[in-house]
């Protein structure tokens, strides 16, 4: 009977050590975590675009496989309390399954950290070229000319995402001051010739 409380005792004393070693180990890769997990979700996104006919994603197909297991990697949902995500977490903590497969793909990352990178801004490009299609498609907007004088004339200039905005006038050949009161609209007005 001495052995086996030995044994429990030593059991438990394992699996306290082996917690207090996961959250020491999680702390410390949290941040790089979360940006792992937005690498793998535009990874994933570039995917989806590839097989819907985006061809310009065609390139990335392989990083695809940065994705496999990625359900071993997750980021640390503190909301969650369903029984299987508690249980997947003690199971996380006693093993470090989750650490120990960060770190087999971050490895990977790295050696394709231009790629991603790459991905990255071509995504956003994508997304900002899609932003602007959709709001000239449902606006109406005027079109700027670029001249060589150095001024900016407007007429009937309004920031788009006010309701019911007042328009105006505005020429300027140099420096402007705008004054008001605090919450006139001194910044909207700005925002909006700058649009």
């Amino acid at each position: 009977p001495f052995l086996h409380v030995l044994g429990i005792t030593a059991v438990i004393v394992l699996i306290c050590v082996s917690v207090w070693g996961y959250f020491k180990g999680i702390r410390s890769i949290d941040e790089s975590l979360n940006g792992f997990a937005t690498a793998m979700r535009i990874i994933r996104c570039s995917e989806k675009l590839s097989q819907n006919g985006c061809a310009a994603f065609d390139k990335y197909k392989d990083l695809t496989g940065l994705l496999r297991a990625n359900f071993l990697i997750s980021v640390r949902d503190k909301t969650s309390s369903s029984p299987l995500s508690i249980v997947l977490d003690y199971i996380k903590m006693i093993t470090h399954i989750d650490i120990i497969a960060y770190k087999l793909k971050i490895s990977k990352a790295v050696q394709n950290i231009d790629r991603i990178e790459s991905l990255y801004c071509e995504t956003g490009e994508l997304d900002c070229t899609l932003a602007l299609a959709s709001y000239v498609k449902c606006k109406t907007i005027c079109k700027a000319t670029i001249n060589q004088n150095k001024r900016i004339d407007t007429r009937h200039v309004y920031h788009p995402l006010v309701k019911n905005p007042v328009s105006n006038d505005f020429s300027a050949e140099r420096g402007v001051l705008i004054t008001g009161s605090n919450a006139s609209g001194k910044s909207t007005f700005l925002k909006a010739v700058a649009v």
